[in-house]
């Protein structure tokens, strides 16, 4: 297009093929950090609610709804996201034609402002053209909800849309972290502006990071960003040319939707999903989220151990109390110890008679001082960074 903008695609509704394919791409780029949980993996990969990875609720989500030929673009530290999604094979549906694969982008990894979702999906152009793909749905893995993509899809297709934007309606645009987009839309749900969220605003509809969008559509916005600025992003061109572009806006609904956007507020969710009434609303029979299985024992429970409340995942050895906490694999709470309030990562010891109180503890760290006491607050829990003793 000689004009560098993206002309307005006709919008009448068609018919869609029934041999039309979704790619699906779960994009990692510019995702929150969770304080120094994420220092050293991406926000994707950190673990939640005992058995889960944060990545999972993404690509399950995905499965769920029909795509099976998933990429997940990611920026850097993939080396704890590509061991927990390893061939794929938990969220594949049929080996010969599903895929699952971590698209690095490693020209631009280390270069600040280049790394983004748009130079990355050139990078690897070719796994779109290998899924011979029609659209392509991206979301991002810090927005925790059951979602069926095939409304969505649906949606495009009875509005003849090109591109589709997911939002989130909120109350609470003006509590907590700056950050993402807010859209706003006219009473056809056609999207007139994209701005940054400053916190102005209280009510609105946040952008969910969920696009979707048919492979024409896609092209001509990366070819807009290539001619625009390196730095670009996708929001970034959409954000930039609305009124040339046919935009539609598609409010996002789910029994349960939290997105793990800070340290607090992964602490924060992941206890209130100890709740059996709220975990419901995102743990379902006819939805299932898919994770990495491992090879480990049922938890052990000596007749010294006291346990409500809680979420243990397996391998775990439990002589002392354990209240209102998330355990992950393996860990060893020995006799006399007191766990509250507190989220306890994979393949940790707590000694004897050791108090712990609204904390999380990474992966690889032994407390094993006795009688010593870690405690946090509900609003600044505590963090004891992987590997170390206590």
């Amino acid at each position: 297009m000689s004009s560098g903008l993206l002309a307005r695609l006709p919008s009448s509704p068609r018919r869609i093929s029934r041999m039309e394919k979704i790619c699906g791409l779960i994009n990692l780029h510019n995702a929150p950090a969770l304080g120094a949980l994420t220092a050293n993996r991406t926000p994707a990969s950190v673990s939640f609610l005992s058995r889960y990875a944060v990545i999972d609720f993404a690509l399950s989500n995905m499965v769920n709804s029909d795509i099976d030929y998933i990429g997940v673009l990611a920026p850097d530290s993939i080396r704890s996201l590509t061991q927990h999604i390893g061939s794929g094979a938990p969220w594949m549906t049929n080996t010969k034609n599903s895929k699952v694969q971590v698209l690095y982008d490693e020209p631009h990894s280390k270069m600040v402002g280049y790394s983004n979702d748009v130079n990355n999906i050139l990078e690897n152009w070719w796994f779109i053209q290998e899924s011979r793909a029609d659209y392509i749905l991206i979301t991002p893995a810090q927005l925790i909800g059951t979602f069926d993509y095939r409304d969505i899809f649906n949606y495009a297709k009875t509005m003849g849309a090109h591109c589709v934007m997911g939002y989130v309606s909120v109350n609470d645009a003006d509590d907590g972290p700056r950050g993402g987009e807010i859209v706003e839309v006219d009473d056809w749900n056609n999207i007139l502006s994209i701005r940054d969220n400053v916190g102005d605003k209280n009510s609105c509809r946040v952008f969910s990071g969920v696009y979707l969008m048919d492979k024409t559509f896609l092209q001509q916005v990366l070819t807009i960003a290539v001619k625009s600025s390196s730095f670009f992003s996708i929001v970034d061109v959409l954000a930039r040319h609305v009124p040339e572009l046919d935009i539609k806006g598609y409010e996002l609904k789910a029994p349960y939707i939290r997105c793990l956007d800070t340290f607090e507020h992964y602490y924060r969710y992941s206890l209130e999903l100890l709740s059996a009434d709220v975990r419901q609303r995102l743990i379902r029979r006819e939805w299932p989220i898919n994770t990495k299985s491992y090879d480990t024992p049922p938890t052990f429970y000596s007749r010294t151990s006291s346990v409500s409340d809680s979420l243990i995942a397996n391998g775990c050895v439990i002589d002392g109390a354990v209240k209102h906490s998330i355990l992950g694999r393996s860990v060893r709470v020995a006799s006399g110890a007191k766990i509250s309030n507190s989220i306890i990562f994979s393949d940790v010891d707590i000694g004897p008679d050791v108090v712990i109180e609204n904390a999380v503890i990474d992966r690889d760290v032994r407390v094993d001082t006795v009688g010593i006491t870690v405690k946090g607050t509900p609003e600044e829990p505590v963090y004891i960074k992987r590997g170390d003793r206590i």
